[in-house]
């Protein structure tokens, strides 16, 4: 009941195999992912409702985010790009 080394060469290199592949996989995502970097994600504006209730606009990269945060969770409540939040808060020429 002794294996070779045959043998365990037969069972050892495909788990080898899934294993190289695995890495090669992990590398090719890394590469081709971007990182979220810090100035990625901005809180723009925070209101306070009540003691454990809150409105927060934030923005993640180029999308602005409405979110309620309160003691029964976080619930978005809208979304816009950031350029047409930019275009409404403009100030009017002439003043």
């Amino acid at each position: 009941m002794t294996m070779g080394f045959s043998n365990t060469w037969a069972i050892a290199a495909p788990l080898f195999a899934v294993c190289g592949f695995a890495v090669a996989v992990l590398m090719v995502v890394r590469r081709f992912t971007r990182p979220m970097r810090s100035k990625d994600l901005e809180l723009l504006a925070r209101v306070t409702l009540e003691p454990r209730r809150a409105v927060y606009l934030v923005r993640a990269v180029e999308t602005v985010y409405l979110i309620a945060i309160s003691e029964g969770g976080v619930a978005k409540l809208g979304e816009m790009p950031m350029n047409a939040l930019q275009a409404t808060t403009a100030p009017e020429v002439g003043q």
